[in-house]
């Protein structure tokens, strides 16, 4: 049963990246994955070679789990919207990838563009379901998981027969040092992300990598939708980066970035989640059909063609990032 009462929240009235001024960009945005109350806004910065988006104000660090009661990525890691197809819609999926020339970047993506890992260990933080961390494990990696949900990472665990730690990233001490740490759609989450990525950096074994992929907040469908995005996605992202932002952050956390770019791979999925929201309010109430079905065709090959033309316009920032010297 959803708790529907508030827990305190903290005014974050600077740029958590810059620390400069930022305006409201949006304001009234409200639940539209689940059920939670409330109305959130995001600000964004106003230095030129930042434009960060954050939440203001944002529920305190030490009540955050009160956002993610019966969240999506605990039961399987889809968008209710495409979950809801089941096989058919991951056969979907996969074909329309092929057919709009993403296939090679899909079949990457699924692996957050790791390489095959020829029993290297990687960690997944905020392994969720565990989608991730079957596929990494099929291409030959050594893999262990890091859930804040108790009843996912025992589910999780349980269900692949693997290692994985319980809490907070600040909270956690493995025994083991890993050659890659991916972050999927979890730095955004992150209350003080430079101190995250300064802890994951103690972690790594020596040449090892975090990778980073998260919503771009410069995307092409940003744009297009707006304060429909389905990335705004209050009260849980606390942040969305830009390029500029992202490279501050991980060059604040003493990391050395090796590249940045972004991936069109799962533009579709955001587009369908933002034109239910943009109908409906909801993504949950939006309806899959024909049309609906046909229109995530159109934009696999629209954003496809839009990537081609401007790389920096994917839906998702991708970042791959060492310890610098003085790490070591």
């Amino acid at each position: 049963m959803t708790d529907l009462v508030i827990p305190p929240l903290v005014n974050v009235p600077r740029c958590p990246v810059c620390s400069g001024e930022g305006a409201i960009l949006y304001d009234g945005l409200r639940d539209r994955l689940g059920d939670l109350p409330g109305e959130w806004r995001f600000r964004r910065c106003n230095a030129a070679d930042c434009g960060h988006l954050w939440m203001d104000p944002a529920i305190q660090a030490d009540h955050l789990g009160w956002a993610y009661q019966d969240y999506f990525t605990h039961d399987g890691g889809a968008l209710p919207s495409v979950s809801r197809l089941g096989p058919l819609g991951a056969t979907l999926r996969e074909a329309g990838h092929w057919l709009s020339g993403l296939g090679p970047e899909w079949r990457r993506r699924k692996a957050l563009f790791l390489p095959d890992g020829n029993s290297r260990r990687v960690l997944d933080v905020g392994c969720g379901a565990g989608e991730l961390l079957a596929e990494l494990r099929s291409r030959g990696w050594v893999v262990e998981g890091l859930e804040m949900d108790p009843v996912a990472a025992k589910a999780t665990a349980a269900r692949l027969g693997v290692t994985v730690h319980v809490g907070a990233i600040a909270d956690v001490n493995p025994e083991n040092r890993f050659d890659a740490i991916v972050l999927q759609h979890v730095i955004e989450h992150l209350p003080d992300p430079r101190a995250d990525l300064q802890r994951l950096a103690t972690w790594l074994a020596p040449g090892g990598t975090i990778t980073l992929v998260t919503p771009n907040a410069n995307s092409r469908l940003h744009r297009l939708f707006g304060f429909h995005w389905r990335e705004l996605d209050a009260p849980r992202h606390l942040h969305l980066f830009t390029p500029d932002s992202l490279r501050s952050i991980v060059g604040q956390a003493g990391l050395s970035m090796n590249s940045i770019g972004t991936s069109a791979a799962a533009n579709h999925g955001v587009w369908l989640a933002s034109h239910f929201i943009e109908r409906h309010g909801k993504v949950a109430t939006g309806r899959l059909n024909a049309r609906s079905l046909a229109g995530c065709y159109v934009e696999l090959v629209r954003g496809a063609v839009a990537h081609w033309r401007d790389s920096w316009s994917g839906e998702e920032l991708v970042s791959v990032q060492r310890q610098s010297a003085t790490q070591r």
